[in-house]
């Protein structure tokens, strides 16, 4: 490992976290009562066994997050909310292996939701390839099924990339 300033790098690092949480401080809050039913959607990332529970990329930190989002799901599901699960389900060739370790391989349990989110009938769920579930071609099919739908919840592992 190259010779790394130490005394450097942590002030650094506390001037961009003090950045990042002054900009979420300005960030407005919007009450979930506020939002349409029928025309809002929870979207859950990849809150999947790999990320949560075991793999070369499972946190303790993912797991922690589930109790919290269990429970928005819930509230969104009694108000009659679409709800969507993105789950990381990867080729064994997937490109995003030359960045990443292997992960969630199709087929395997890293690659499944969670136990405690995967209710059958209570989502659609829409495994994913790639770090954009956005671009997914079933996610856009649905998006035209549901022209409604004009608000999004966005949860869970991963939801910044």
């Amino acid at each position: 490992m190259k010779n790394i300033n130490r005394t450097e790098l942590f002030h650094q690092s506390v001037q961009s976290l003090e950045t990042i949480l002054n900009w979420l401080e300005k960030v407005p809050s919007i009450a979930m009562s506020s939002l349409p039913d029928k025309n809002t959607a929870l979207v859950i990332m990849d809150m999947v066994n790999g990320f949560a529970s075991e793999g070369a990329l499972m946190s303790p930190r993912i797991r922690d997050l589930l109790p919290e989002i269990a429970a928005l799901s819930q509230r969104c599901g009694e108000r009659g909310m679409a709800k969507i699960a993105f789950a990381d389900s990867h080729s064994e060739n997937c490109p995003e292996f030359g960045a990443f370790p292997t992960h969630c391989v199709t087929g395997t349990r890293e690659a499944e939701l969670l136990d405690e989110l995967a209710a059958p009938g209570d989502f659609t769920q829409i495994p994913k390839n790639s770090t954009n579930a956005f671009m997914e071609r079933v996610f856009l099919q649905w998006l035209d099924k549901n022209p409604q739908i004009t608000a999004f919840i966005v949860t869970g592992c991963c939801t910044d990339i």
